[in-house]
């Protein structure tokens, strides 16, 4: 009995480790070819969502299902007027966001911008030529009318200021 507990809870952990990224997991993804991204958040168990397009962004996205319902989303961004997209990762999950915080001020960020985005707060910090932007989201589901709180973190690596 006492193995199945242990075997229980290391594969909970395991499935709560392959949806979630760490800072330099998302750095090296900012940095990769779309190919790249695609094989590593499919590896993590992310499966392919959409293909978004407009006049500013082409965006690539997959999402983690958690009981049949996506709650972890990871995508790339290429912006079409800049030459180095980001990579952008939400999640539900408080303990995760945080945890990625620590890692910014381990490392040495700075906080240089602070503000609002559709009426949620958001922190944009930098090192160097990267630039980390961390976004609290919370919105109604049109069908289910309930409330999703997310918290989206996005890196963008070679950023040069003009």
């Amino acid at each position: 009995m006492k193995r199945i507990f242990v075997l229980t809870a290391l594969l909970i952990s395991f499935s709560a480790f392959t949806q979630s990224f760490t800072l330099n997991e998302l750095i090296k993804l900012a940095n990769s070819s779309d190919d790249y991204f695609d094989t590593y958040v499919t590896q993590k168990g992310y499966i392919f969502d959409k293909i978004g397009d407009d006049e500013y962004f082409k965006q690539i996205s997959y999402t983690y299902l958690v009981n049949g319902l996506s709650q972890y989303y990871a995508s790339k961004i290429l912006p079409k007027i800049e030459t180095h997209g980001f990579v952008s990762f939400q999640t539900p999950n408080t303990s995760t966001y945080l945890k990625i915080k620590e890692e910014i001020r381990i490392k040495g960020y700075m906080l240089s911008k602070k503000g609002t985005y559709k009426d949620s707060p958001y922190f944009e910090y930098r090192k160097g030529n990267t630039i980390v932007t961390l976004h609290s989201i919370s919105e109604m589901n049109e069908y289910t009318n309930k409330k999703r709180t997310c918290y989206e973190i996005a890196v963008k690596t070679n950023y040069v200021e003009y």
